[in-house]
């Protein structure tokens, strides 16, 4: 007989069931995370360092990495627009999953990652800091970031990227190549 209700109260015999009699002490499990992943969004000085582990193209409209995060990682759920008050701010805890918009300074970079990755099933782990916004020709604003690996899986993405040297498609033949 359970000795605890869900608020740890002493079971004073109201609770007695023998459908749940023998079942596991449900206080002390963990949550899993589900639902859609929490979101990163870029601010100047802003960093995170996770793993990327797949590219979310369900919805053709809004393509997203999902990464699993490395450390406890300041992210959003709900709207982007942090004024909207159903966004909210939440805390990824390490080794839970958040989604990255794709960024088109981050796109290439993290393609190779994914493939690397799949390839020799080394995880690529890589610490994205967001440096500031500079005008382009053809969007508003395009984000500046730098990607930080360890000594050893830099070297050994390097090796990998000479072996598997390939002619990128121009941007304007990639889209069709990714249908």
């Amino acid at each position: 007989m359970a000795k605890q209700d869900t608020k740890g109260a002493a079971d004073k015999g109201q609770n007695q069931n023998p459908a749940t009699d023998g079942l596991p002490d449900f206080d002390k499990w963990t949550d899993e995370q589900i639902g859609f992943a929490p979101y990163w969004k870029p601010a100047e000085g802003k960093w995170f360092f996770g793993m990327p582990v797949t590219i979310d193209m369900r919805d053709p409209k809004f393509v997203r990495y999902q990464f699993i995060a490395g450390a406890d990682t300041p992210c959003q759920r709900g709207p982007s627009d942090e004024d909207d008050e159903r966004s909210e701010a939440v805390i990824v805890k390490k080794g839970e999953t958040f989604s990255l918009s794709v960024y088109y300074s981050l796109r290439d970079a993290f393609d190779q990652y994914l493939q690397y990755g799949a390839e020799t099933g080394k995880p690529v782990l890589v610490r994205v800091d967001a440096l500031r916004t500079v005008p382009t020709k053809n969007q508003p604003k395009c984000w500046q970031f730098r990607a930080r690996l360890s000594p050893q899986q830099s070297k050994e993405l390097a090796a990998w990227r000479m072996k598997n040297l390939k002619v990128l498609p121009a941007s304007n033949e990639r889209a069709a190549l990714e249908e």
